[in-house]
Parts: C-alpha cells; sequence; structure tokens
C-alpha cells in the first residue's frame, strides 16, 4: 500500500498547469485491439488546464464534474480506507471536450498529479499515473506530453493492458508557432463511439505502419533536429493524410466530413504546407516559420471562416507539468 501524508501535512493550496495535446495521427490500428497503436503528436501552451487543489472538511468538485471521477480513481489507488478527500479541486479553465486537444487526459493527469502533490505524496511516473486514472492505453502522447512537452512519439506494442512506450522526444524550434482553428457543431468520436469506431479498424488490415514510421524516423525527426521547416511542413501533411485514411468510411474521408476537408484545403492554398486535423477533430492545426506569418495567417483565414470557428495562435509547449503554491 502507497504511503502518505496525513492531513494535517498537507502542503497547502497547489495549482496545476498543462496545455494541450495535438495528436496527429496512429501508426498502426489494423493489427489487434488488444493493441496499443503508437503515433504522433505534440503539446501546445494554449488552451490550458488548469485546476486548484486546496484543503476542504470534505471533498468538494467544482468546474467541471469530471474531476470528481479523476479524484476517485486516485482515491481507489491510494486512499481506499478514506471514503473522500478532504480538499477542493477548482477547475479553473480546460479546452473543450471532444474537438481533438486531448482534455480528458490532461484533466485526469492534472488531477492525478496534483492530488500526488497536495498530499505530499512521491511524483508520479507517467506510466504509472496513466494506469491509475485509466487514460492513455491505445496513445499516449498526451500522458508523455503532459510530464515532458515538445513533439512526441511513443512505440505500438501487442499489450493494451500497458501504455505505449515512449520513442522519442524532441523540441520544436521556439520561433514556430501553429494557428488553431475549431469549427463550430461539429465534434469527433468519444467514449462508446470512439470504442465502435477501433474494433470496426481492428478487423482490418494494416497497410501504412511502416510508410507511417518511415515518414516519422527519416523526415519529420531530422527536418526538426535540423530546423528545416519546409521539410517538417510537408512531412506532417502527408502523414496526416496517411493516417487520416484509416478512417475514411468512418468519418467520411481522411478528415473529419466535407467542412473540415473544405478549410484544410483553404489554409492550404494560402501557401501552408503543414496543415492537418488532430486527432477525430474538429480542431485543424496549420504550422506556420514565425510569429508575423501565423499573425497574417489569422487574418486571412479569418476572412472565410471567423462566423463559423474559433482561431487562435499558439507555440508548442516544450516543457512539462507545472506546480504553483500560492501560499509560499
Amino acid at each position: 500500500m502507497l504511503e502518505t501524508k496525513s492531513t494535517s501535512e498537507q502542503l497547502g493550496t497547489i495549482e496545476v498547469r498543462t496545455g494541450s495535446r495535438l495528436h496527429f495521427g496512429l501508426t498502426s490500428v489494423g493489427q489487434s485491439s488488444a493493441a496499443t497503436c503508437g503515433g504522433l503528436g505534440v503539446m501546445i501552451d494554449e488552451p490550458q488546464t488548469r485546476i486548484v487543489i486546496s484543503p476542504s472538511p470534505r471533498q468538494v468538485v467544482s468546474g467541471n464534474a469530471r474531476a470528481g471521477k479523476f479524484a476517485e480513481h486516485w482515491r481507489l489507488a491510494c486512499r481506499p480506507w478514506q471514503r473522500d478527500l478532504p480538499c477542493l479541486i477548482d477547475v479553473k479553465c480546460q479546452p473543450p471536450p471532444h474537438v481533438g486537444l486531448g482534455s480528458g487526459t490532461q484533466l485526469a493527469l492534472a488531477v492525478g498529479y496534483g492530488l500526488d502533490q497536495f498530499f505530499g505524496q512521491s511524483p508520479t511516473n507517467p506510466a504509472t499515473l496513466t494506469l491509475r486514472m485509466k487514460r492513455g492505453l491505445r496513445s499516449a502522447i498526451g500522458t508523455y506530453g503532459f510530464f515532458r512537452g515538445g513533439l512526441i512519439v511513443d512505440k505500438r506494442t501487442g499489450d493494451r493492458r500497458k501504455p505505449p512506450e515512449l520513442m522519442r522526444r524532441v523540441a520544436i524550434p521556439d520561433e514556430w508557432r501553429l494557428l488553431l482553428v475549431r469549427l463550430k457543431h461539429i465534434k469527433g468520436h468519444s467514449g462508446g463511439a470512439e470504442e465502435n469506431a477501433f474494433l470496426k479498424l481492428a478487423e482490418s488490415a494494416d497497410h501504412h505502419a511502416r510508410h507511417l514510421d518511415d515518414v516519422i524516423l527519416k523526415r519529420i525527426l531530422p527536418a526538426v533536429e535540423n530546423r528545416d521547416f519546409d521539410r517538417f511542413s510537408t512531412g506532417i501533411h502527408e502523414f496526416g493524410i496517411l493516417t487520416g485514411d484509416y478512417y475514411r468510411d468512418i468519418q467520411g474521408g481522411v478528415y473529419n466530413g466535407r467542412v473540415t476537408e473544405s478549410l484544410v484545403q483553404s489554409i492550404r492554398r494560402l501557401g501552408i504546407q503543414g496543415v492537418g486535423q488532430s486527432s477525430w477533430g474538429p480542431v485543424v492545426f496549420a504550422w506556420c516559420r514565425n510569429e508575423s506569418q501565423a499573425l497574417k495567417l489569422r487574418t486571412d483565414v479569418g476572412r472565410q471562416w471567423q462566423s463559423q470557428s474559433d482561431i487562435w495562435i499558439t507555440r508548442v509547449r516544450d516543457r512539462g507539468v507545472s506546480v504553483v503554491r500560492p501560499d509560499t
């Protein structure tokens, strides 16, 4: 049984901050429903998940009821002798769910990691926290991104009872930016619908895995390391097309519907090559060489898409979770 400090030895109010996750796609979906998939993604600064955990005579959750479910996962793993946790968990901000930003995983990990810190427990490693919070067993981009930030490649394995292994983590050049466009009134698959989609995919042959590995290892990662923005951008777009082909019959094409595909093509007509969809969408990302290009692109995209979307600029989050203690 894990040892934790008593309530009287809590370290006081803490604030946990993490970013969002963009998932560029899975490298394998057709081998087995019991296997992890592997994939490629990146952590971004905005939008953020921020939660505050503070002392309370009884467990109280505000801001997002899902935080209570995640706190229960932590309690059962770490303090099963208590009926609830003597703390207030206040979700200050969080991205919208089911749009491709990995908001559920970031909230779950923030709650679990925050409770570790609040109750004075030794920090949890990524694999243990993933299992404890019941996240990231198909792809762990969001988990490794939570702990380390940057561009993440995780490795497919044959056992989905364990989280995928971290294959590579690389830093993105500081000046590169991302324009994000979230189409309103469209959501990606989640929950049961997502599970059913992957069950269907598991029945089909996996033809793309080796090609996708080559795109990552021979084009995308070397381009980042050499600061070759153009090669990186074309590699990211090709990767998205290849991995999107897995879901053609489920989402009506390589993107989440005709509107999303139209958005991707309109951005590419503006001369931007590194465009794609995050996870099931509908968030579309566009890589920009620097802040100036991102600002211009936001104006150009806004002329056509502002009324039906949210548009913002962000940068890669090149660090892991942060904890702030307002009382100190």
